[in-house]
């Protein structure tokens, strides 16, 4: 419940803009999304805000690919690496994009095709094998 309270302060922190959204998600799919893809997808490309997913704790076991071109946003896992993990993540951009922030996600496999600093890590924790394209 820590953790909870902590992400809800570093959301209360991050710039307001009307047309920036949250997305709760829940490993069992009862949040405002049924799974991880879908709430990255629901994320708009638009570079003006940053949307938010809110990721509560479980296991998704899925292969989700982000495609930063155009998406500033943030993916916060308050419970942290151990508790919230996916199971692959495909990160991609070909050219240098407003940042992605990932932080308290744990990640079993991780493929990067990056330019500049285009997504940034905090308190993340990658299990497996990490590939750099």
């Amino acid at each position: 419940m820590k953790s909870l309270g902590g992400a809800l302060l570093l959301l209360a922190l991050l710039p307001a803009n009307a047309d920036a959204r949250t997305f709760v998600l829940k490993a069992d799919g009862s949040g405002d999304v049924p799974t991880f893809q879908a709430a990255v997808d629901s994320m708009t490309e638009d570079g003006d805000h940053r949307d938010t997913l809110l990721v509560m704790p479980g296991t998704y076991n899925e292969a989700v690919h982000i495609d930063a071109v155009g998406k500033p946003d943030v993916i916060i896992c308050p419970s942290g690496p151990l508790a919230t993990t996916v199971r692959s993540m495909r990160l991609s951009t070909d050219r240098a994009v407003g940042a992605l922030d990932v932080s308290g996600l744990g990640v079993d496999s991780l493929v990067a095709e990056l330019r500049a600093n285009a997504i940034r890590f905090a308190d993340c924790r990658f299990r497996g094998p990490i590939d750099y394209a």
